[in-house]
C-alpha cells in the first residue's frame, strides 16, 4: 500500500487528500480500476477518520480521501459563508477535477449527508456506482418535524462553536450521540475542540441541509445499490429509518454494530471496513 498527498485549488476552497494505491493489483477483468472516495464528518479530518478502515479494505485499487474544506488540511476561501450548498459544490468540483468517471462513494456522518446529494447530481463528469452511508446526519428519523428540530439544534450548537466556546462540544457529543460509552469523552472533545470553526461549519451545513430538504430526507431512497452502517446504541428513530430504506431502495443492505454508538467510525474499524468490503465483495 502506498500513499500520496496533493492539494487542489478551486473556485472557493484549496481540498487536500490523501490518495491511497495497493500493491496487490485488484483491477477487474475489463482492466477497469476500481475506485473508491470516503468523506469523513463534521470536525474530525480525514486521518483521524479513515486511517485504521483503510488497513482492511481490500476491493478497490485506489482509495480517495480528501479533508472537506475548514477542516484537516483544507482551506475556505471565505469560511464565514460557507454553507451547505458551498460544501456541496465545493465536493463536487474537487471529484470533477480528480476525473474519476465512476467510482463507489462512502461518507460519514456529514460525509454521509453530502454523499446522498453527490450521488443523485446530474449532469457532472462523474458516475457514483456504488453507495456506503456510515451513520449519516440526514437519516435521522422518518419524521420531517423530528429533522427540523434537529436542525434547530445543531444552528444553535454551530454559533456557539463558531464563537470558540469549547464547552460546546459536550453538548454537540450528547445531540449526536446521546446513549454513547462516556469514558472516552475527554479524547473526543479535546481532538474536536482542536478546530472549533471548522466542526462549526460542518454543523451549520448539517443544520442548513436538514431545514431544507427534511421532506427529501425523511422518505429518501438511494438511486444506486448501497449499504447503511448505524450502531447498536443509535436511537431507535435512526435504525426504524434505516430499516424502511432497506425495504424500499431493494439493492440496500443494513448493518448494524452491536454496542456501537454514533463513533463507530473510530471505534470498530474493522466492522466498518467489512461492510464497505461487501458493497464489492
Amino acid at each position: 500500500m502506498a500513499t500520496y498527498r496533493f492539494s487542489k485549488t478551486l473556485d472557493s476552497s484549496v481540498i487536500t487528500s490523501t490518495l491511497v494505491t495497493f500493491e496487490e493489483s485488484r483491477i477487474s477483468g475489463v482492466g477497469v480500476p476500481r475506485r473508491l472516495v470516503l468523506l469523513h464528518g463534521a470536525g474530525l479530518a480525514r486521518d483521524l477518520t479513515w486511517r485504521l478502515v483503510v488497513n482492511y479494505l481490500t476491493e478497490w485499487d485506489e482509495v480517495l480521501i480528501p479533508d472537506l474544506p475548514g477542516m484537516g488540511d483544507s482551506l475556505w476561501v471565505d469560511a464565514e459563508s460557507a454553507g451547505f450548498d458551498e460544501y456541496l459544490a465545493a465536493v463536487a468540483e474537487f471529484l470533477r477535477c480528480q476525473g474519476w468517471n465512476q467510482f463507489d462513494l462512502v461518507g460519514y456522518s456529514f460525509g454521509g449527508l453530502l454523499a446522498m446529494h453527490l450521488a443523485e447530481l446530474r449532469g457532472v463528469q462523474f458516475e457514483v456506482q456504488r453507495l456506503g452511508l456510515i451513520e449519516p446526519a440526514a437519516l435521522l428519523a422518518s419524521n420531517p418535524e423530528l429533522l427540523m428540530h434537529r436542525a434547530e439544534e445543531y444552528g444553535d450548537q454551530a454559533e456557539l462553536l463558531m464563537s470558540g466556546k469549547a464547552d460546546a462540544v459536550l453538548g454537540f457529543l450528547d445531540t449526536v450521540s446521546p446513549f454513547r460509552d462516556k469514558t472516552g469523552d475527554d479524547l473526543v472533545v479535546r481532538r474536536l475542540s482542536e478546530n472549533l470553526a471548522g466542526l462549526g461549519y460542518g454543523v451549520r451545513a448539517v443544520s442548513q441541509a436538514l431545514s431544507q430538504y427534511s421532506g427529501h430526507y425523511a422518505n429518501w431512497t438511494s438511486p444506486v445499490p448501497g449499504m447503511s452502517l448505524i450502531g447498536g446504541l443509535s436511537p431507535e428513530s435512526m435504525r426504524v429509518r434505516h430499516k424502511r430504506l432497506m425495504a424500499e431502495s431493494p439493492t440496500w443492505v443494513l448493518h448494524e454494530v452491536p454496542r456501537a454508538d454514533h463513533g463507530v467510525v473510530y471505534s470498530r474499524p474493522k466492522q466498518v471496513a467489512s461492510a464497505i468490503n461487501a458493497l464489492r465483495a
